[in-house]
């Protein structure tokens, strides 16, 4: 799942140029389509400042850093966040690891609040809690680790009813929120690829017009070097898939990068959503993954400014401080390669 790196005007004006003309791009060498799938990648170098001003970061990656497209640039898209129902304070309900939902939320941005280096996903992980029990030692508490009533006090958070979800002009389709009224202006900013790349349609891309070049010029190359893809998906408004993909109960921060087009899925039957293990005491990371994708394929969306989110590694796999695994993480080009803790 190939998704752009950065928005950078040196690098999107050169792939705008490269692909002006498929029939003429550069020369590439044919790559037979049996090459074995790389089922246990390792992590690039990351790309200097250098290859970034440049525009030329093959072989590397440009490292993002955590939080949506629109801190690097892009527009900010609506989102449907639920109409409270009159604010009615309800019971508190203490929470811990695998508790979810919107008073996560609003305990993970009081923390935040207060110092901690957290994402406001709406998932209590292992992150969170150790970020609670820090609060509650620098507050003379109870280290326990679990929100009860004193420790929400102490962080000013209650909890509170809300009103139906989804909020008007916001329709779920099963798989997004496409065509939503509240959706109008934000998919008119979207451009589609204007002719058919090898297999895939006129159409079938989706993505800012910055940016639909890099992906275009991805899956030329690809196919022209011999590999065949089968179906092919870019912008599909949901959070991430993880989590609750219409977004229920979870913040903007959820968002999946196919709701902005920048995120590419194929061959989708071959590179299954699929939740990996360690064995034997290794890493997650360690165990091979069901996938159809070679490493040269890997190596010319690097090329293409795009990144393969399977590279999204660090230790134990994860590269952001989030409990929930999201498009930024330990994912293959096909589908989702979600690699957890103590979640499933």
């Amino acid at each position: 799942m190939p998704k752009l790196t950065h928005r950078l005007s040196a690098l999107c004006m050169a792939t705008v140029l490269a692909v002006s003309s498929f029939a003429t791009a550069s020369p590439v060498e044919f790559v037979a389509a049996a090459d074995a799938p790389w089922v246990t990648p390792t992590v690039p170098a990351k790309c200097t400042a250098q290859q970034i001003d440049s525009g030329n970061v093959a072989g590397c990656i440009v490292a993002l850093g955590p939080g949506l497209p629109e801190t690097r640039g892009w527009p900010a898209p609506p989102y449907p966040s639920p109409d409270l129902a009159g604010g009615t304070v309800l019971a508190w309900v203490d929470l811990t690891i695998g508790s979810t939902g919107p008073t996560v939320v609003k305990v993970q941005q009081a923390l935040i609040d207060f110092g901690a280096t957290i994402a406001a996903d709406g998932q209590f992980g292992p992150i969170t809690a150790a970020a609670v029990t820090t609060f509650q030692a620098d507050r003379g508490l109870p280290a326990t680790g679990v929100v009860d009533q004193v420790t929400a006090t102490s962080l000013g958070v209650q909890n509170t009813g809300t009103g139906v979800f989804p909020p008007a002009g916001w329709t779920w389709l099963g798989w997004g929120y496409n065509g939503s009224t509240a959706l109008f202006e934000w998919e008119q900013q979207l451009a589609r690829n204007g002719s058919q790349i090898g297999s895939v349609k006129s159409g079938q891309l989706r993505s800012f017009a910055d940016s639909l070049p890099l992906f275009e010029g991805f899956v030329a190359e690809i196919q022209t070097k011999g590999y065949v893809i089968g179906d092919a998906g870019m912008y599909v408004f949901r959070c991430t898939a993880s989590t609750r993909k219409d977004c229920a109960g979870l913040t903007r921060s959820s968002l999946s990068n196919h709701a902005y087009g920048l995120a590419l899925d194929f061959n989708t039957a071959k590179n299954p959503l699929k939740t990996y293990y360690g064995v034997n005491g290794a890493s997650a990371c360690q165990t091979p993954m069901l996938t159809d994708v070679p490493q040269w394929v890997v190596q010319v969306a690097e090329k293409w400014g795009l990144y393969w989110g399977g590279y999204g590694w660090s230790s134990g796999c994860l590269l952001y401080t989030s409990d929930a695994a999201d498009d930024l993480l330990c994912v293959d080009l096909g589908g989702r390669r979600i690699l957890k803790t103590k979640k499933t």
